[in-house]
């Protein structure tokens, strides 16, 4: 009993109050230090006051539950503050709401803006680089689209050489059979039928039959435009050649056609035998003054041309029929006249008969001979001039076919340059 005496009384209601009134949370449980022992019934551990040896127990911790936790637990009895404390392992389960401080979240709103920035800066380099995927895209599509481009270009090419090829060898084989129609009337070849006097009747119908199958045609869709500068140009110049020899080939066939040969045929036989075909009519023109008309002389029969006198003939008749153009009413027609041959005497001649003298049907046949002969040797010449070239100083010019069949002619160079290309793959 004595010892009972000298124990301390622990006043638990002040202490239960001092703890709610430091740290009770209105409305939730008041923390009760555990019982020793920590059974029920166990006397519970004095928070603060002297211990029995005399010494101060040490302040009680102080707990305090998280907001979110609901009061749980009996409630106090009338009179006494708070309630009763949770169990230790209560609240050791008890989440904890962690305190953020004013630095800790203006630290988290900077490492926002920066992790923002970044973004745009993220999103902006993303999509320079799909720009720049985009433009090296375009790019690479370009340079693939044009080197496919090109290829389709070159095999084209290739293709429009070896048409091309083609057709120049077949107008060269026409250039050939061109040179041998005209093989016999060349003025420059031995033999010329025309100074043998032997008119080429059937050339004309030759010439019309063939034409140098090589014109600007032939140059559409080939894609002449890629070949190399050299073999374009020898390209066209072949073309220009073959049309002029077809312009050139068709002079020739009109001047042989039509009454060439008539014309030149009479001419040669009258050379042979002559016969006078024109007058010269004496006119006078005043007083010391006298002057000639050529005129046409007539047959006596159409029909029968020998009937024209001639040179030859013992008796030339005293008059002769010419057919002159005069001026009636304004209109040149052509009429008939009685011309008395001059003998002797005034060349003006008796009043009211106009005297004329027959003109040298040699000078006359000799002149159609040379005109026509000429005029067809000249068309020949000028074929074969493009045909072979010419050599002339200031007249320098490449031929389409070489002379010396050495290859050397355009049309032999640009068919060479075109099967090159167009072997190549």
């Amino acid at each position: 009993m004595a010892e009972d005496k000298k124990k301390p009384k622990i006043d638990l209601k002040a202490r239960l109050g001092k703890t709610v009134q430091g740290q009770a949370i209105p409305g939730g449980p008041t923390p009760v230090p555990p019982a020793v022992g920590g059974a029920a019934g166990s006397t519970p551990i004095p928070l603060s006051g002297p211990r029995s040896d005399g010494t101060p127990l040490p302040a009680p911790p102080v707990l305090a539950p998280p907001p979110s936790i609901k009061p749980s637990g009996i409630a106090p009895p009338p009179g006494i503050g708070g309630g009763i404390a949770l169990p230790p392992f209560a609240r050791q389960a008890a989440p904890k709401k962690e305190v953020v401080s004013a630095e800790a979240q203006t630290i988290k709103v900077e490492v926002g803006e920066e992790v923002i920035e970044q973004r745009k800066k993220g999103v902006r380099n993303v999509i320079i680089a799909a720009l720049f995927a985009a433009v090296a895209g375009v790019a690479i599509g370009f340079v693939a689209g044009g080197r496919s481009e090109k290829t389709a270009q070159d095999e084209k090419a290739v293709k429009g050489a070896a048409e091309l090829e083609k057709d120049v060898r077949t107008s060269i084989t026409k250039l050939q059979d061109l040179d041998l129609m005209l093989s016999d009337i060349d003025p420059n070849a031995p033999g010329n039928t025309l100074d043998l006097e032997k008119f080429p009747a059937d050339l004309s119908e030759k010439l019309a039959a063939i034409t140098i199958p090589f014109d600007t045609s032939k140059l559409e869709g080939r894609s002449v435009g890629f070949l190399p500068a050299k073999v374009l140009k020898q390209l066209l110049d072949f073309q220009q050649g073959c049309q002029t020899i077809n312009d050139k080939k068709d002079y020739l066939k009109n001047l042989l056609g039509g009454t060439m040969q008539k014309d030149l045929e009479a001419a040669w036989a009258e050379a042979k035998k002559p016969a006078f075909h024109n007058a010269v009519l004496f006119k006078s023109g005043g007083e010391n003054k006298t002057f000639v008309e050529i005129a046409t002389m007539k047959e006596k029969d159409k029909d029968d041309k020998s009937l024209l006198f001639s040179p030859a003939d013992k008796d030339w008749p005293a008059e002769f029929k010419i057919s002159i153009k005069e001026n009636k009413d304004g209109q040149m027609v052509e009429s008939d006249k009685v011309i008395t041959r001059w003998i002797k005497g005034d060349l003006t001649g008796v009043e009211g008969k106009t005297m004329g003298l027959p003109l040298d049907p040699g000078s006359h046949a000799k002149g159609v001979v040379l005109d026509k002969v000429g005029s067809i040797k000249s068309a020949v010449a000028a074929i074969k001039r493009v045909l072979y070239g010419d050599e002339t100083p200031g007249r320098e010019l490449r031929g389409l076919l070489d002379p010396k069949k050495e290859g050397k002619g355009v049309g032999d160079q640009v068919a060479s340059a075109l099967a090159s290309i167009s072997t190549k793959k």
